[in-house]
């Protein structure tokens, strides 16, 4: 069976399951409904978690997707975590097709008093992007624009936009919160995602036009927003690394002062150690996504970039 007929039919029967376990449930009802309680609250990926956990008032149920460990690409969703996309207030995902599954659910059992946040259609980069050029080298899986690459949380000015997205629909649906003290709430957020990129910008913005060795084409965005380039020795999707991958990795150590090569802690390292050892590189960990907490994860990711752009070979 093609591979494509495969991912769409384990859709499909994540889709059945789901819906028998939704047989037993009653359907979302957010303020409108009349349903009291905390708010439900579903959102995909680890990253995403911590920012919206700040925005929610006291007692929301927040329900993570795909765990923290687990790779963003190809996950599949189980049957009786995506029943909680049909009982949610508010949903958060990314788009892009990161989350086939949960498109497919939303759009089978619509609910109008469900909102459903995606990141691509908030930070106007949708099905392309005009946001940033495009400057890191690329195998035949990278679209150029970025128009493909679905890592809007590693962009701390994409995430600013996700926040006050997010913070429009919780206002809506939080009827119970002062409206000061929930502005001060997204105030708060966005000011300490501004003092990310602040950071960031402080410590690779003089570094404009360097190159990291990163584990999969997942860091395009971030490198773009401060002026580096990467090479990927995975596609955008994580796939194995071909001869030509590790051989432009070789390469490109051998021709700049670079140190270091990047694993991540969801992919095997063997590709990264392999290069290492043939370049003498050392090897250290950028971390896509974390265990939930968006703030704790961007600071690991720059202490070990700044680590990386040491004192030069």
């Amino acid at each position: 069976m093609p591979i494509r007929e495969f991912i769409a039919w384990r859709v499909v029967f994540g889709l059945l399951v789901a819906a028998a376990v939704l047989a037993g449930c009653r359907p979302a009802g957010g303020p409108e409904s009349g349903r009291q309680g905390p708010l439900r609250v579903v959102v995909s990926i680890a990253p995403l978690k911590g920012l919206v956990e700040a925005l929610v008032p006291p007692g929301t149920v927040v329900d993570l997707l795909i765990p923290p460990g687990a790779s963003e690409h190809g996950y599949e969703i189980p049957p009786g975590k995506l029943a909680a996309v049909a009982t949610a207030d508010l949903v958060v995902c990314v788009g892009f097709g990161l989350e086939p599954q949960v498109d497919a659910l939303i759009q089978q059992r619509p609910n109008p008093a469900r909102r459903v946040v995606r990141f691509d259609r908030v930070a106007g980069v949708e099905g392309g992007s005009a946001d940033h050029g495009h400057d890191h080298e690329h195998d035949e899986t990278c679209d150029h624009g970025h128009g493909a690459d679905p890592h809007l949380w590693l962009d701390p000015v994409l995430v600013e936009r996700l926040v006050e997205a997010v913070a429009r629909e919780v206002e809506s649906l939080d009827r119970e919160t002062p409206p000061d003290r929930r502005a001060a709430r997204a105030e708060g957020l966005r000011a300490r995602v501004r003092a990310t990129h602040e950071a960031y910008d402080r410590v690779l913005g003089p570094l404009a036009g360097r190159t990291i060795v990163v584990g999969h084409d997942a860091w395009g965005r971030l490198a773009s927003r401060y002026g580096l380039k990467t090479v990927a020795l995975k596609g955008l999707t994580a796939t194995e690394p071909s001869p030509g991958d590790l051989r432009r990795a070789i390469e490109s150590i051998g021709g700049e002062a670079i140190t270091t090569v990047f694993v991540e802690p969801q992919l095997s390292p063997a590709a990264a150690e392999r290069i290492a050892r043939a370049t003498g590189a050392r090897v250290e960990t950028l971390d896509p996504l974390g265990s939930g907490d968006w703030f704790a994860m961007m600071d690991a990711n720059l202490a070990a970039l700044r680590r990386a752009f040491g004192p030069v070979r």
